[in-house]
């Protein structure tokens, strides 16, 4: 009796010692505190970083800001699937890292408007227009743009509700 309770006792701290072998190894050097204390900033830190959730670039030491946003614009580590995360966690940067951040998301726009433009639909009205509204003051003149959106508009595959959304970054977009 003795022995199974010891077997079943081993097997459970064998599994919580797996789950949390697992969540260290997932988070591994992702907080902002581990960032911070890196010395120099390597590609494979980066790509972690990218996976990363909810984790706010603006509270990374602003040396390290630039590292990582020259790094992933330097291998163009954000993909379409991964571009909403991306401008969440850098939006409140200032600054050269600003630059830098608006840089590379204005790269995923140029090389395909169509892709840029449904993905950043997931995003909510105020943002979406933000964005748009920077490429129109630092890139692209608003026509363009509103091309793109109108164009975008005549997608079936688009709900109402996204539409009502395009319909109202356009109007901002005119308006101002």
């Amino acid at each position: 009796m003795k022995r199974i309770i010891n077997l079943i006792v081993f097997i459970l701290l064998a599994f919580g010692l797996l789950i949390v072998y697992k969540n260290i190894e997932k988070n591994n050097g992702l907080n902002i505190e581990a960032i911070n204390k890196l010395s120099d900033i390597k590609l494979e830190d980066v790509k972690k970083i990218v996976k990363s959730e909810n984790l706010d670039l603006s509270k990374i030491d602003k040396e390290k800001q630039e590292s990582i946003l020259s790094i992933i614009k330097g291998f163009d580590l954000i993909d379409f699937n991964s571009l909403n995360k991306f401008i969440e966690q850098g939006k409140n940067l200032t600054g050269t890292a600003k630059q830098l951040y608006t840089d590379i998301i204005y790269n995923k726009y140029k090389k395909n408007p169509d892709s840029f433009m449904k993905e950043i639909l997931k995003l909510d009205s105020d943002d979406m227009t933000k964005l748009l509204k920077t490429f129109a003051d630092k890139y692209l003149e608003k026509p363009k743009i509103v091309d793109d959106l109108e164009k975008l508009l005549k997608d079936d595959s688009i709900s109402d509700s996204d539409k009502k959304k395009i319909q109202e970054t356009i109007k901002q977009l005119k308006k101002d």
